[in-house]
């Protein structure tokens, strides 16, 4: 029997490509099909319907119900179809939906991480930091974005244009096993900083299977707008990679761990006293 994953997006256009790539590099010849289902932009919303029904409220019919979208998409499937669902969405504080200040909105984005932390329920939710863009913002070399590791406040805005500025990973469909290694290594450089943590090639997935998540990815990207309102560039899908399949999964990462470079990372664009 085919595996279905549901995989709840703010928009699916422009993940689309991302998830094509996936479903071809780490689940060919398998079953297993990912679909995409749009939240039309309301991921906030369809978490306070939830919330509202004491998530008694299933979410693929809460999709069903709130998108139009999402309803096409699921046209012939039965909830019991999806055996996972999962939730990427975009770090927005700023986010008007709820009629919150920045200071509320951490909070609230926290709470949603705590319901929906389980992908056979209500579904497990990534955060990409400040948006999608952020898997293809480096330059294959450094683990320093293409942008800068920090975003400020007033720059969030332009972030999906400026991240595609000479970059060279803007086309999803020649993304293959090596690209992704990349962009897991790098995304593994960035929560080593991130997390203060010391470089490690040996020890580093282990240490990320037991010390990062993304409630604490969260908890210290909310520090870090809060108190500089800047945003540290990251990646949901690496993650979401890294904790879908078991370290084994992984034994070339350490060949790209040893190759990416840290050039001028803690000088000048993420100070370690941050």
């Amino acid at each position: 029997m085919n595996k279905q994953i549901a995989v709840i997006v703010e928009g699916v256009k422009r993940e689309k490509g991302y998830w094509n790539s996936i479903e071809k590099v780490y689940f060919a010849g398998t079953s297993l099909k990912i679909v995409p289902l749009s939240a039309n932009g309301n991921l906030y919303m369809i978490w306070q319907q939830i919330q509202e029904d004491d998530n008694e409220t299933d979410i693929i019919e809460v999709i069903r119900e709130l998108s139009s979208t999402g309803r096409a998409a699921l046209e012939g499937y039965k909830r019991d179809d999806f055996q996972e669902v999962y939730l990427f969405f975009d770090y927005d504080p700023q986010q008007k939906n709820l009629g919150l200040n920045e200071e509320d909105m951490a909070a609230i984005l926290e709470q949603m991480v705590q319901t929906f932390n389980n992908e056979t329920e209500n579904g497990k939710l990534y955060i990409s930091y400040p948006m999608s863009e952020a898997l293809r913002d480096t330059d294959g070399i450094s683990c320093v974005p293409l942008t800068a590791c920090l975003i400020s406040r007033n720059q969030l805005a332009r972030y999906k244009q400026n991240s595609a500025v000479a970059g060279m990973f803007t086309d999803p469909r020649k993304y293959d096993l090596k690209i992704w290694n990349l962009f897991i290594s790098v995304f593994l450089k960035r929560c080593l900083c991130l997390f203060k943590q010391e470089n490690s090639e040996e020890s580093i997935l282990s240490w990320f299977k037991s010390s990062v998540n993304n409630l604490t990815i969260l908890e210290k990207e909310n520090a870090l707008y809060q108190t500089y309102q800047k945003v540290f560039v990251l990646s949901a899908f690496p993650e979401f990679i890294l904790d879908y399949f078991p370290p084994e999964h992984f034994d070339q990462v350490s060949t790209f761990l040893r190759a990416i470079s840290e050039k001028e990372c803690n000088e000048k664009n993420f100070m370690l006293k941050v």
